[in-house]
């Protein structure tokens, strides 16, 4: 497998094809777990009121009297570009419309404990790129480390216990189980594809600090990934490879005020573990390297809703995500940014215990553009002049 094959770390072009996403928040990871969540940009994790809280923090289950259940899809519209030093405006040629399916039941075991189950797409990568779009990575090694397709299908099946200490107080503990469904990591003269999984855990953690201010929290462990697979290069070599890449752990702490019984608000905090990807090793008859080094990134998350009258509740939010991906070890596979989030929506009482919400949110990536003085070397071309350039990015999500 080439120097940057199976390298999912960050992406601002991602998807998931069947239970897929863009990647929306910083890295690969995608946060959005439901049409009231994106509404708010996200920023429900201590939101009581909320069905569509619970997959943010299993603890909220605790708080819901009866049992509970929601689907959510999403259509995401991307767009990644990228203008190479040396060579001509190009966009990756990923899907262009992508859905996103979600789940999340709930179901009171005994007055003091739930059980809930989340099942959705937290990560995922696609970037689609043609020979030549990188003229300094054609050059490189006859054009063998040229990034073409990168793709990365992770599902994550959630069950977890929610019990209620007291009329203020819940806790939850799981288990994540994470499925990649197919990971791919092509270049000029090799395909790389492969699929695994790995298991984490989940905590959460709701207060009502009084009447009107309530403290949620949620973390996920990282988990590391078992990957097995084939490389092909032509002429060369065909045979069985593996990796064990590892996805990051991911924690995020809110407050939401009930302002009145009209306006509630959120402030939310996000911390993900990106720095466990420092390096990648790809076992294979061709063993290789690829440096990354990324930081642990924060979000800052604002969410607001507003009950227009009995059934109707109107929603708005912001999030600033900032990326982990350094200059230093930039790469067209992964062209991450820090990125704003804005986001509104609405959510009807449909009556008999059911509700129907939707939701819009515009990612706006911020231009970057990389300037290194590095040359490639014949083991990576990460952080290099091979990537020189701007880059650019937006995605709609509906």
């Amino acid at each position: 497998m080439g120097q940057s094959q199976f390298t999912y770390r960050s992406l601002t072009a991602a998807m998931l094809l069947a239970a897929s996403g863009q990647s929306l928040a910083a890295g690969f990871a995608v946060p959005e777990l439901s049409a009231a969540g994106l509404a708010m940009s996200n920023a429900v994790v201590a939101n009581t009121r909320e069905i569509g809280a619970i997959p943010y923090n299993a603890s909220l289950a605790a708080f819901h009297d009866s049992a509970t259940m929601s689907g959510t899809l999403m259509l995401l519209r991307p767009t990644l570009a990228a203008t190479p030093t040396g060579g001509s405006y190009v966009e990756s040629r990923g899907e262009e419309n992508v859905l996103i399916p979600g789940t999340m039941g709930s179901l009171p075991l005994t007055d003091n404990m739930t059980a809930v189950l989340s099942v959705n797409a937290p990560f995922g990568l696609e970037t689609v790129w043609e020979v030549g779009d990188f003229p300094g990575a054609t050059s490189h090694l006859g054009g063998i480390a040229h990034p073409t397709t990168s793709r990365i299908e992770v599902i994550a099946v959630s069950p977890s216990l929610a019990f209620k200490i007291n009329e203020a107080t819940s806790v939850a503990v799981g288990v994540d189980y994470y499925w990649a469904r197919e990971i791919v990591f092509d270049a000029v003269g090799q395909q790389n594809n492969g699929d695994g999984d790995g298991w984490g855990f989940n905590l959460s953690f709701t207060s009502k600090l009084n009447d009107t201010l309530t403290l949620g929290a949620s973390y996920h462990s990282k988990s590391e990934l078992d990957i097995k697979g084939s490389t092909n290069i032509p002429s060369l070599y065909t045979g069985p490879a593996t990796a064990e890449p590892i996805l990051p752990w991911r924690a995020q702490i809110g407050l939401h005020a009930q302002v009145s019984d009209k306006l509630g608000l959120e402030f939310d905090f996000s911390r993900t573990g990106w720095s466990s990807f420092s390096t990648l090793t790809i076992d294979s008859a061709f063993p290789t390297t690829s440096a990354n080094n990324w930081k642990d990134t924060n979000a800052y998350r604002f969410g607001a809703e507003y009950a227009l009258d009995e059934r109707t509740r109107l929603r708005a939010g912001y999030t600033f995500d900032e990326t982990g991906q350094p200059d230093e070890f930039f790469s067209a596979r992964v062209p991450d940014s820090d990125r704003h989030l804005f986001s509104l929506g609405v959510g009807y009482d449909l009556g008999d215990g059911m509700s129907l919400d939707a939701g819009y949110m515009y990612v706006m990536f911020e231009d970057r553009t990389v300037a290194s003085t590095t040359a490639p070397t014949t083991t990576e071309l990460n952080g290099t002049t091979a990537f020189n350039g701007e880059y650019e990015a937006d995605v709609h999500i509906f």
